[in-house]
């Protein structure tokens, strides 16, 4: 690892991120959590820009590469030195908006399945389907509706 670092290969891996291929960018975040994990060289991925570059492409780039951005941007927020360019860099609110988007995604899709069993509870409830099926819907709507999680 030490060679890498001392032989400018994180700057290389800093230059695929903002300006090379997508499939590279991966592999580039990779190697620089790869890198980021020992303490000796977190300083390197700091002071070459890498966690600009890094927030960059998760709020930019496309899915394939989060996981390993992701990654990196941790391990570099594990040491006493990287900490304060993430939180800096507007690291944190990345990850966030990256944890938080598909639970938002999942209650739109909870909330579009509520209508549904509000228009099939009506229509049950005006051709006359059974009174125990229409109070069983009902309380799970009511449910549904007082949950926190709409």
């Amino acid at each position: 690892m030490g060679a890498v670092v001392a032989g400018g290969g994180v700057a290389a891996l800093i230059e695929v991120l903002q300006e090379g291929p997508e499939d590279a960018k991966d592999n580039a975040a990779a190697a620089l959590g790869e890198i980021a994990q020992h303490e000796e060289h977190v300083g390197a991925v700091v002071a070459g820009g890498g966690v600009a570059a890094l927030i960059k492409v998760l709020q930019e780039d496309p899915k394939d590469a989060k996981d390993n951005v992701a990654f990196a941007l941790a391990n570099t927020a594990k040491h006493e030195e990287g900490v304060g360019a993430v939180v800096a860099g507007g690291g944190v609110a990345a990850l966030t908006v990256l944890v938080v988007g598909p639970i938002l995604q999942l209650l739109s899709f909870a909330q579009i399945a509520v209508k549904s069993a509000e228009q099939t509870m009506l229509v049950h409830c005006n051709f006359g389907f059974s009174k125990g099926i229409n109070a069983s819907l009902s309380r799970s709507l009511e449910q549904l509706r007082t949950s926190s999680l709409f």
